[in-house]
C-alpha cells in the first residue's frame, strides 16, 4: 500500500501549537518550534510533526513515533 503523507510547509508556530522538545532524540540538532514541520498521516490519527534536520516524526507531547535518517541512514545518534 502506498504510504498517504504530507508535509504541509507550516510549522509548529506558524498554527500556534508547540512543544517543549528542544533537541531532537534522534540527530541532537537544536530544535524550535519554527523547525517542527507539521505533519499529515492518514496511519496517525493524533497532531504529529517532523524534524526538519533528520525526518524523524513526534507526536505533540515530543515521542518518537518514526526515526528519520542521518546522513542517508538509520543510524541513531542522540537516542538512547
Amino acid at each position: 500500500m502506498q504510504r498517504e503523507e504530507l508535509l504541509t510547509g507550516l510549522t509548529l508556530s506558524d498554527i500556534e501549537v508547540s512543544t517543549s522538545l528542544k533537541i531532537c532524540k534522534v540527530c541532537n540538532e537544536r530544535i524550535t518550534n519554527d523547525d517542527k514541520l507539521v505533519f499529515v498521516n492518514r496511519s496517525y490519527n493524533d497532531p504529529t510533526w517532523i524534524c526538519i534536520f533528520c525526518e524523524s516524526i513526534y507526536d505533540c507531547d515530543d515521542n518518537i513515533i518514526e526515526i528519520g535518517l542521518i546522513d542517508g541512514n538509520n543510524n541513531i545518534k542522540g537516542y538512547a
